[in-house]
């Protein structure tokens, strides 16, 4: 599969064509023997779930959550909202716990910088990850020894003048003819996957001058397809890494 993405090149962000990963199947129909939780250094593990149905199946991952954790969950004042939180700190909380070996109940996960969750542990090593949510998706990242941001978008239809309006705030100021978005409005949402994968991977946040931000970005991008209907970015601070994208099945919740 081919998608529309952008690149920088003597400061400015122009077009090319990139193959589009797709996340893999379950690891119960994996084709050969693999051990998802071996990290090894240079390489990224990406997860993507999606929010189960099932109330059980968040209730188990309610189970996990610390009591500061389940208070913000009292904050929500829709259950959408709940599922969704509920979810994906839940699944981070099992994913760590498979990379730490330890019980996902007992991990220390504090807010960080721009609110980012973090590991409080001496047995988590040089181990680094990362979350995004979107819709009915939430995806995790997993680097050791270098720093990791993604960032996964639904694809929505937004009125062209708001849709302009930020690409050309992306774009280096230049006008984005019309037609750009009524052939591939994949465009601006794989843009916006970049940019803030790139800020949640510097721990800088979004800022005023977005295109500095990526131009003064030292590290790599891979851009994914999590689902039908998303887009993706994966940054690292460093030389490209080997990526294996995995699928969070919903039988394993």
């Amino acid at each position: 599969m081919i998608k529309l993405a952008w690149h920088s090149q003597d400061g400015r962000l122009r077009r090319r064509f990139v193959p589009a990963m797709i996340v893999s199947a379950p690891v119960g129909l994996q084709e050969r023997p693999f051990n998802p939780w071996e990290l090894k250094a240079g390489e990224v593990h990406v997860w993507v779930g999606t929010v189960p149905e099932r109330i059980m199946a968040v209730d188990r991952l309610m189970e996990l959550l610390s009591q500061q954790e389940r208070q913000r969950v009292q904050s929500y004042s829709n259950h959408k909202s709940v599922r969704q939180f509920v979810f994906g700190r839940g699944l981070l909380r099992e994913l760590l716990g498979k990379y730490t070996g330890q019980a996902p109940a007992g991990l220390n996960l504090v807010p960080g910088g721009n609110g980012k969750p973090e590991l409080v542990s001496d047995s988590c090593g040089d181990l680094r990850f990362n979350v995004s949510h979107a819709g009915s998706l939430a995806a995790f990242a997993f680097a050791r020894g270098m720093a990791v941001g993604i960032d996964i978008e639904e694809i929505l239809q937004l009125p062209e003048t708001e849709t302009r309006a930020s690409a050309e705030l992306l774009f280096n100021g230049e006008p984005v003819p019309a037609s750009d978005w009524r052939t591939d409005n994949h465009a601006f949402f794989w843009s916006w996957t970049r940019l803030e994968a790139i800020a949640k991977c510097v721990g800088s946040g979004l800022v005023d001058d977005p295109m500095r931000l990526i131009q003064r970005f030292e590290g790599t991008l891979h851009p994914f397809v999590p689902h039908p209907g998303y887009v993706g970015t994966v940054a690292i601070l460093g030389k490209d890494g080997n990526y294996t994208f995995r699928r969070w099945a919903s039988e394993q919740v």
